[in-house]
């Protein structure tokens, strides 16, 4: 979860010095960058306390439950990104930060599904599903953020 912070405390610094040609389009670049600081925050809080319950849980039912609770963070998440309306020069890669953001939650419903029957053998799947997909989503979510800053420097 520090990782999940420390992404969005770079998203915050890195966005938040953007800056343009003209003051409506660096405010511009400002506004889009306070809100997907928020998006990004609110996500980080909400998965951090359902990390927290997974983490104090060795039953498959809560551990399920907690899972489809961070899923839920992150399509809120997802909601909120998609009401912002990005400066055009980013508006392909906001989608693509949306549409990420959209696989992870797939992915952390998919591994609830497996934890939830109490199978031992889908419960280590779905460990291994989890470790990918968080790697998957840091790694794609830096990409797109550097991506993002490059457009809007």
């Amino acid at each position: 979860m520090r990782k999940t912070l420390t992404i969005c405390s770079v998203l915050a610094v890195a966005l938040a010095g953007c800056g343009s040609s003209s003051n409506k389009d660096a405010q511009a670049a400002q506004d889009y960058a306070v809100r997907v600081q928020s998006a990004q925050f609110q996500f980080a809080n909400a998965f951090q306390d359902a990390t927290n319950s997974l983490l104090k849980s060795s039953d498959p039912k809560h551990d399920a439950s907690a899972l489809r609770a961070a899923a839920t963070a992150v399509d809120r998440d997802v909601t909120q990104l998609k009401r912002i309306t990005p400066p055009a020069k980013v508006a392909r890669l906001h989608q693509k930060l949306i549409t990420a953001m959209k696989g992870y939650s797939v992915q952390l419903n998919r591994a609830a599904h497996l934890i939830a029957g109490g199978d031992p053998k889908a419960f280590v799947r779905a460990k291994q599903i989890l470790r990918t997909s968080s790697q998957q989503i840091k790694n794609s979510f830096t990409s797109i953020i550097r991506q993002i800053n490059a457009k809007l420097a």
